[in-house]
């Protein structure tokens, strides 16, 4: 019989052809089978003889797992058994957004750079955030005074913030809570003044310009703090979102392959992706 993917001849007894016959397996239960055979299904391109990434629109690789363009199989609303075609670089970036929520962030990201417009916090609901499944709101446990901290000079006022010093500290309680090592903490310090705006007294994010939430770290816009060059020092204050969006890239990668991705969502128009992971 045919290969239910590409309609090639299939060795006795199995659907998939050698080729198809290892994506076709890869899951464990029967659902996920069927999800696997219906996405393989209605992304596969004979006139391109491959299947073809839902999101960027590139013709996939299928013999190199360590390819940012490696054929993966993601869920289009995170939980549920409905799956896409799309490259490892994608289904990374996407990580736990939904399917249109990757469709809308991207672009604006893109928008932001492009023309400095703001960025709006509210353009999605981050509805399947996976740190949602812990109860919201839950409170940071509260950080003692470090060995290294006791041993400091006095300081007049906050070094990020200008406000009232903890004791002991060169830090106020609220800028404290994010210097939890002393191996980083000058790179987190510098991140931090960097990013302090001092008319709303509150952090922007690097990549999106938009305040970040202090309290809420379940929250998709809690700060965290992003190594520019992965394996390097410097770190940036980012939002937990676009952090995990960015991945292994590093910010260069980053800039260049979110706008090239956001000029396929909006035209459909094909273009390279110019970075690996």
């Amino acid at each position: 019989m045919p290969c239910t993917v590409c309609h090639v001849p299939t060795p006795p007894r199995t659907i998939y052809c050698p080729r198809h016959r290892r994506f076709g397996l890869l899951a464990a239960d029967d659902q996920s089978l069927l999800a696997i055979r219906i996405a393989m299904q209605e992304n596969w391109r004979p006139a391109l003889d491959g299947f073809t990434c839902a999101y960027c629109g590139k013709l996939l690789n299928e013999t190199d797992p360590n390819s940012p363009d490696y054929a993966t199989f993601d869920h289009i609303f995170p939980g549920e058994p409905r799956l896409v075609t799309c490259c490892r670089r994608c289904n990374g970036m996407k990580n736990a957004l939904t399917g249109p929520e990757y469709r809308v962030i991207v672009p604006a990201l893109a928008d932001h750079w492009e023309t400095g417009a703001p960025f709006d916090k509210n353009i999605i609901g981050f509805d399947r955030w996976d740190w949602k499944r812990v109860v919201l709101g839950a409170p940071l446990p509260p950080r003692k005074v470090a060995p290294f901290e006791a041993r400091i000079k006095k300081y007049v006022d906050c070094i990020v913030c200008h406000d009232i010093l903890f004791p002991k500290s060169r830090y106020c309680g609220r800028c404290r809570r994010f210097i939890t090592v002393q191996r980083d903490n000058a790179a987190r310090c510098a991140a931090m003044i960097e990013s302090w705006d001092p008319v709303v007294k509150g952090f922007r994010c690097f990549y999106t310009g938009a305040i970040l939430d202090e309290l809420n770290w379940l929250s998709p816009w809690y700060i965290n703090f992003d190594h520019l060059i992965p394996g390097r020092p410097k770190v940036a204050v980012a939002s937990a979102w676009s952090n995990r969006m960015k991945g292994t890239m590093t910010e260069a990668q980053f800039r260049a392959v979110v706008p090239a991705l956001a000029d396929h969502m909006r035209t459909g128009a094909a273009r390279h992706l110019p970075v690996a992971l």
